[in-house]
């Protein structure tokens, strides 16, 4: 009984992560960033190097993507590419 209650909250843990919206939130420098999921940004820096999404990890310690086990992009200019490119998009709508 307790492997099943432990597996339900794991599925809706997961679940819960799974549907994080993007939202706005104030960064340090007071502007206004989006609240991007990992998942979205290993996506992005995924399809901008060419590579399957299995080949992009996130390092929370250091704030890395790391492609192929090296550490590669920061959060922060992951963050910034994928903002630019998404006005960008916007822009040529």
């Amino acid at each position: 009984m307790r492997n099943i209650l432990l597996s339900g909250l794991l599925l809706i843990a997961v679940g819960m992560q799974a549907c994080k919206k993007e939202k706005i939130v104030i960064g340090q420098s007071g502007k206004e960033i989006p609240d991007i999921s990992i998942n979205t940004l290993k996506e992005f820096v995924a399809q901008k190097n060419s590579l399957s999404v299995s080949d992009v990890k996130y390092d929370e310690k250091h704030g890395y993507f790391s492609i192929y086990n090296v550490n590669t992009i920061k959060f922060e200019t992951a963050l910034s590419d994928f903002i630019n490119s998404k006005q960008l998009e916007n822009e040529n709508k």
